[in-house]
């Protein structure tokens, strides 16, 4: 962040050092005084782009906001794509709940004791309840067996 008092020593050798990175050059204090530092040729070499703010008054900070967005893409991302799991614990539950309900399908296809699938299929709900924060009770296990024939 540079202020409008002008460039120093220090601020000449950040530049130089954006020049390879993926940054937006602040120029603070808009509030005080513009002197136009956003033309100067220090700052259009880095050809980075220059928001202008005052964090004391908070103007510019939707122009900041906005190159963020193109910064990152964040303003591209499309959600109708697919699900888009933003949370790692939530993704690490899923993959556990999924690990668990393949491990119920095999003991299903081998014809396992329908009481050592229900583990399984118990521990997938489980997983899920803590991303959900319900909780699994009999009641649920109940119903998901009481859809399954158990002839002989």
């Amino acid at each position: 962040m540079i202020t409008q008092n002008g460039l120093e020593t220090e601020d000449l050798r950040i530049l130089e050092i954006l020049k390879n990175k993926n940054s937006i050059i602040l120029l603070n204090k808009i509030d005080e005084k513009d002197n136009g530092l956003e033309n100067d040729i220090n700052i259009k070499n880095v050809n980075k782009p220059v928001v202008k703010i005052s964090a004391k008054t908070k103007e510019g900070l939707e122009d900041l906001y906005e190159q963020i967005l193109k910064m990152f893409k964040l303003n591209e991302i499309e959600i109708n794509d697919g699900e888009v799991i933003t949370n790692i614990r939530h993704k690490n539950q899923i993959r556990k709940s999924i690990d668990a309900l393949e491990q119920a399908k095999k003991g299903i296809e081998i014809k396992m004791p329908i009481d050592i699938v229900a583990v399984s299929l118990k521990e997938a709900l489980e997983d899920l309840s803590e991303i959900t924060g319900e909780n699994v009770s009999e009641d649920i296990i109940n119903n998901i067996f009481s859809k399954f024939c158990l002839g002989k």
